[in-house]
């Protein structure tokens, strides 16, 4: 299991990520076969594509500070994801370990 913080400025950014009901989350979960809570800012997610699951994460973080969520902006996050393009992703993780990994 992997925790991380989202550095979250406001209760509304947090819900616009999350989504009603943490349906955002739960989307999340269903699309990269992982589980997903959090704790406000705090989330814990457990499962191979961790990793992919916290860069989504990160990306609606950075588009809800601008609109608001819905599925079609989960998919373009998880689909940009799986695009073929040769670039290796950084996520960093509690600012002490930093995983990479290439887009398949």
């Amino acid at each position: 299991m992997m925790k991380f913080t989202l550095d979250i400025q406001s209760s509304e950014q947090l819900a616009n990520i999350c989504g009603v009901f943490d349906k955002n989350l739960d989307y999340i979960a269903s699309n990269l076969n992982i589980n997903v809570s959090n704790k406000g800012s705090d989330f814990k997610i457990k499962g191979e594509n961790t990793p992919l699951a916290v860069s989504v994460l990160q990306d609606l973080l950075t588009l809800s500070e601008s609109k608001a969520i819905d599925f079609g902006d989960v998919d373009l996050c998880i689909q940009s994801l799986n695009n073929p393009n040769g670039t290796t992703k950084s996520v960093t993780i509690n600012k002490s370990e930093t995983y990479q990994y290439s887009k398949h």
